[in-house]
């Protein structure tokens, strides 16, 4: 679910909302499709068509027996790359989303078909709206 431009903008974790609601003083969306719930730090979450939008350096991703602090995400790793200064890690949810991260952890690295946690700070998930004329970029709708 990315494209040129979202990859110039830098997210390539772009996923169409569904739903928006008000939880513990926050936002939280769910994406479309999946009915998977992310935090968002919003004093409003803005009408219209909207994407959650989360870049890969900002998901701190661990073994799935360590404890996430922000977030119950967790899912199968489907791809794990070392890239000298970094990991790329792709990581299924059981609802069927995928995320695209990137970790400095290289010494830690997990394995393809590990068990992971995905935490996500909810300062680090935007929404945004998107144009038709841009889904089309956003490759997405």
């Amino acid at each position: 679910n990315s494209s040129t431009v979202a990859d110039f903008i830098g997210y390539s974790n772009i996923f169409k909302v569904a739903e928006r609601r008000a939880r513990d003083g926050n936002f939280e969306v769910v994406i479309e499709g999946t009915g998977t719930r992310l935090s968002v730090a919003l004093a409003a979450v803005p009408d219209g068509d909207l994407f959650a939008c989360v870049r890969p350096q900002d998901i701190r991703i661990s073994p799935a027996d360590a404890e996430g602090t922000r977030t119950a995400l967790s899912g199968e790793i489907i791809l794990a790359s070392f890239l000298g200064a970094f990991m790329q890690y792709r990581v299924r949810l059981a609802a069927g989303d995928t995320f695209e991260i990137f970790s400095n952890d290289v010494a830690g690295a997990m394995k393809i078909s590990d068990r992971a946690i995905l935490d996500i700070p909810r300062e680090q998930t935007e929404t945004r709206r998107v144009g038709v004329a841009d889904q089309a970029a956003f490759g997405v709708g």
